[in-house]
C-alpha cells in the first residue's frame, strides 16, 4: 500500500507490538486526510482467515479506555497478514488527526475477543 496517500498531510508510522501470548505485530501509518484520519494497517502473525478489527482508544497499551473509535475490520490472508486501510470513525463521524496525535491514544488490533497488538500514536511535533 503506497504511503503516497498520506504524502501531503502530517503522518506517523507507529509500531504495533504483540500483546502477551500473541504473535501478531506490524505497523500503522496514521495521518490527516481531509476532515478525518486515515490509517494504513500492516499486520502479520495472525491465523489464516481470521477476522481482525483495528480500534482507536484513549490511554496507553497497558491501560486503554473501554470507549473506542472504529478504524477497520479485515480478514487475514493465507499467510496470516492484513494489509488494508481505514478511516477513524466515532459514531460514524470522522475523527480529526490533531485530536488523536497527542501521545494519549493507541491503536489496538483485536482478533476474536482478544487484543493481540497495540501501538501508541505519538504527539505531533
Amino acid at each position: 500500500m503506497a504511503s503516497a496517500a498520506l504524502a501531503a498531510a502530517p503522518t506517523e508510522t507507529i509500531r504495533l507490538h504483540s500483546r502477551p501470548g500473541s504473535t501478531v505485530a506490524g505497523s500503522a501509518t496514521v495521518g490527516a486526510r481531509g476532515a478525518g484520519t486515515l490509517v494504513l494497517l500492516d499486520v502479520h502473525g495472525l491465523a489464516s482467515g481470521s477476522s481482525v478489527r483495528a480500534l482507536l482508544h484513549a490511554g496507553t497499551c497497558a491501560h486503554f479506555g473501554a470507549s473506542f473509535a472504529a478504524i477497520v475490520t479485515a480478514t487475514a490472508n493465507a499467510k496470516g497478514a492484513v494489509h488494508t486501510r481505514g478511516r477513524v470513525l466515532f459514531h460514524g463521524l470522522p475523527v480529526d488527526y490533531s485530536a488523536i496525535a497527542d501521545g494519549g491514544h493507541v491503536i489496538t488490533v483485536v482478533s476474536g475477543s482478544c487484543v493481540v497488538a497495540c501501538g501508541v500514536i505519538p504527539g505531533m511535533s
